[in-house]
C-alpha cells in the first residue's frame, strides 16, 4: 500500500506503521458525528500486543491516516485486540465520538447560533478557528440531557 500512510503517536513520538497494515476500512455515516478507521495490523508471536516493529500499540494512542499525502483521518485508538491469527485488529475514532456520547443540558436565551456553537465547543474542549457571525437571536432554546452533536 505505497500511497497509504499510518502514523501512530505514542508518548510524544511518531511511528510509521504503514508497513504493518494488512487492511484498512475508513468509515462514517451521514448524520453521524464520528468517523472511524479499522485496521488489521500484522502482529508478532509474543502475544504481548506488540506489532512486528516492536511498537506497543494500545488504546489511547493517536493515529493519523493519509492517502497520497492528504490527511483523511485523525483519531484515538479505542479498541485493540490480540488474536491467534497473528493479526491485531484496532479501531480508532475521531473526536466526533465525544460529541455523540457525552451529554449535557443546554439552556440559551437570546443567543445567536454563533454564541451557542462557541459555548458548546468550550464545554467539550473542542478547538475551533473561525465561526461565521450570525445576527438572529434565538429567543429560547432548552435541550435537557442531550449530546453536543444533537
Amino acid at each position: 500500500m505505497p500511497d497509504i500512510s499510518l502514523i501512530l503517536y505514542k508518548d510524544g513520538r511518531a511511528y510509521d506503521i504503514s508497513g504493518l497494515a494488512e487492511s484498512i476500512k475508513w468509515k462514517g455515516r451521514k448524520g453521524s458525528a464520528a468517523r472511524s478507521v479499522s485496521i488489521s495490523l500484522l502482529d508478532d508471536n509474543s502475544g504481548m500486543n506488540k506489532a512486528v516493529s516492536e511498537i506497543d500499540v494500545t488504546r489511547g494512542n493517536h493515529l493519523i491516516f493519509s492517502y497520497k499525502g492528504k490527511e483523511l483521518f485523525r483519531g484515538i485508538i479505542m479498541s485493540q485486540q490480540q488474536s491467534d491469527s497473528r493479526k491485531m485488529p484496532i479501531t480508532a475514532y475521531d473526536n466526533g465520538i465525544y460529541l455523540s456520547n457525552n451529554k449535557d443540558t443546554f439552556v440559551y436565551e437570546n443567543k445567536t447560533v454563533h454564541d451557542i456553537f462557541i459555548d458548546v465547543c468550550k464545554r467539550f474542549g473542542i478547538k475551533y478557528s473561525e465561526v461565521a457571525e450570525t445576527k438572529y437571536k434565538i429567543p429560547e432554546l432548552t435541550k435537557s440531557k442531550t449530546t453536543a452533536w444533537d
